[in-house]
């Protein structure tokens, strides 16, 4: 079973991926931009995975109306999150280093990044909510 510790230490190891893959950027590592995007696409794709199967386990466990309705408000914004990572890793996935150390990877990197980790807050106040922490 998932606990708290877990997923905070996944949202760590995605944390940091990203956060190597804005290091390659910055020093214009056109030698190992590839295999960054490549990692953080992993780390995003699992984290995707894992998070929408901890939501789905806790909504069905969970008493609370209240909690049912966050619960699936949090599923929908997942669904759309998805999408999102979806149509970036299409776009981006297999790109020349060339192309991916120019703006419009790092500005749609910025903004991937920036929805993940309000989704990672909103996750953990889920989680907290559920697990009867909060």
């Amino acid at each position: 079973m998932t606990n708290r510790a877990d997923v905070v230490r996944g949202h760590a190891r995605l944390h940091e991926t990203a956060a190597a893959l804005f290091r390659a950027l910055d020093a214009v590592d056109a030698a190992n931009i590839t295999s960054r995007v490549e990692n953080f696409l992993s780390a995003v794709e699992t984290h995707l995975r894992l998070d929408a199967t901890l939501a789905y386990r806790l909504l069905l466990r969970h008493p609370s109306d209240s909690v049912h309705r966050v619960a699936e408000r949090i599923l929908t914004e997942q669904e759309v999150a998805t999408q999102s990572f979806e149509g970036f890793k299409e776009r981006w996935r297999g790109a020349s280093p060339t192309d991916l150390l120019r703006s419009p990877f790092r500005d749609e990197l910025e903004t991937i990044v920036s929805s993940l980790l309000q989704r990672i807050r909103a996750e953990l106040r889920l989680f907290d909510l559920l697990s009867g922490v909060a």
